[in-house]
């Protein structure tokens, strides 16, 4: 999936701000899953009830959002466009 190794090639960009990999490894690793098994649920109706479910988990939520947050705060202090 084009989104997911776009998200890797930013572990890239936490490594030159100084993060170590072990401090991110997992919060990124759950929102590829997620993203994965999306992208395989899509056509289906599940992918909703999916997305609802994982959000509701406080470990899976908390883990995408802290990795979504690290990747907007240093791809803007970089001058990175973020989408």
């Amino acid at each position: 999936m084009e989104e997911q190794t776009r998200l890797r090639s930013l572990n890239n960009l936490l490594n030159r701000a100084g993060f170590q990999s072990h401090l991110y490894e997992d919060y990124v690793d759950v929102t590829l899953e997620l993203l994965g098994d999306l992208a395989d649920l899509v056509p289906s109706s599940t992918a909703e009830s999916t997305l609802t479910e994982r959000f509701n988990d406080a470990n899976v939520s908390n883990a995408i959002i802290a990795h979504l947050r690290v990747r907007r705060h240093w791809c803007s202090r970089l001058g990175m466009n973020v989408h």
